[in-house]
């Protein structure tokens, strides 16, 4: 059902209440123990993070500012680094030499396979993710693109 925790910890701590409640103690320790979870997770997140919930993982998309401007975004899953969002568009190359002075743009991985096959009349992405590779192939002047995103439902 891809709710975040708060509304399974209500959804426990009220049944676990009504359940509790004819044992006086009982009710007690459950009502506290379900008021400690309700505070802590009243506890704002960080600004710049949003949390989405899948059926098996947590997804976390984190801004990454610069100059009160959006940089990039990187996805967490589970609270591990798995990938970033990158603006590669000329304009922002341009404006941020800096960030490609160790590793010129034009060896980027996601430039790399348009340096043997220009300009190509069409490009297939399977597994599309965050849209780098389907960028990347508009960028290098592909004619046409696919992008296929894999979703699993169970």
């Amino acid at each position: 059902m891809s709710q975040p925790p708060r509304v399974w910890l209500t959804i426990a701590g009220v049944l676990s209440v009504l359940v509790f409640w004819p044992n006086p103690r009982a009710r007690l320790a459950v009502g506290a123990a379900f008021l400690c979870c309700v505070i802590l997770l009243s506890i704002p997140g960080r600004p710049g993070r949003t949390i989405y919930w899948s059926l098996y993982q947590k997804l976390t998309f984190v801004d990454d500012f610069e100059n009160g401007k959006i940089r990039s975004y990187a996805l967490t899953t589970n609270d591990s680094w798995y990938q970033q969002i990158l603006n590669l568009t000329p304009e922002f190359v341009r404006a941020h030499p800096t960030e490609f002075e160790k590793s010129p743009i034009e060896w980027n991985a996601y430039n790399l396979p348009y340096h043997f096959y220009p300009s190509p009349p069409s490009v297939l992405v399977l597994g599309s993710g965050m849209g780098n590779d389907v960028a990347a192939a508009l960028r290098n002047g592909a004619g046409q693109v696919l992008g296929v995103r894999l979703i699993h439902r169970f």
